[in-house]
């Protein structure tokens, strides 16, 4: 199989083969047929992403949140189904790890479109973290093509989800002091992922 880069870094890799086969094995079955019915892993995030754009956009036409977290939930099911997929059925392709990246990253920014109109989160704040968190990811996916992975990369996309919940549904206003922490965080590690890439680059002249 051809190296597939992605974005997760040295620590997270220790976990996560471990972690793949023994959840590739317990959904073996869905993957299956699937296959069998002509549906690729490219489908599968497309599909995701869909439910997630459907979710957002019911949510803002009703102003009723939970739309907005069903499609989440749907899509992050799906995210983790599209992998297996490739896995199970040797579905890999080269564009694969980017649009698994990408539409991940989308789904960021439809969760930060519904905090700017469900929160307390001011707007720019919101784009500063949208902004950060995709150049992270792009330095993370450069890094990892070159061999020089981050050692530990805490992307938070998660903990997001979990406060945008606790905020819509609690009112508990969390997400207006954890998003600028979210945003020095990504500064700090989009500037040490520059630097490696910068010294790689030069050593490799």
């Amino acid at each position: 199989m051809p190296h597939q880069p992605n974005i997760y870094s040295q620590q997270e890799r220790k976990y996560m083969h471990s972690w793949q086969r023994r959840k590739d094995a317990w959904i073996l079955p869905i993957t299956t047929m699937l296959w069998r019915n002509n549906i690729t892993p490219w489908h599968v995030s497309i599909g995701g992403l869909v439910l997630a754009i459907l979710g957002t956009l019911t949510t803002l036409n009703t102003l009723n949140p939970w739309w907005f977290f069903t499609g989440l939930f749907l899509q992050v099911i799906l995210d983790g189904v599209d992998g297996a997929l490739a896995r199970n059925h040797n579905l890999h392709h080269r564009l694969g790890s980017v649009i698994d990246i990408t539409t991940d990253y989308l789904v960021v920014l439809l969760a930060l479109i519904i905090a700017a109109f469900f929160t307390t989160a001011s707007t720019a704040i919101l784009l500063v973290v949208g902004s950060t968190y995709g150049l992270l990811l792009a330095i993370a996916y450069r890094r990892n093509q070159r061999h020089i992975p981050y050692k530990l990369l805490p992307r938070g996309r998660m903990l997001f989800f979990l406060l945008l919940a606790l905020d819509m549904l609690l009112a508990t206003n969390t997400l207006a002091l954890a998003l600028p922490a979210w945003a020095l965080v990504n500064l700090w590690f989009i500037t040490a992922g520059m630097y490696a890439l910068l010294i790689n680059r030069t050593e490799n002249r």
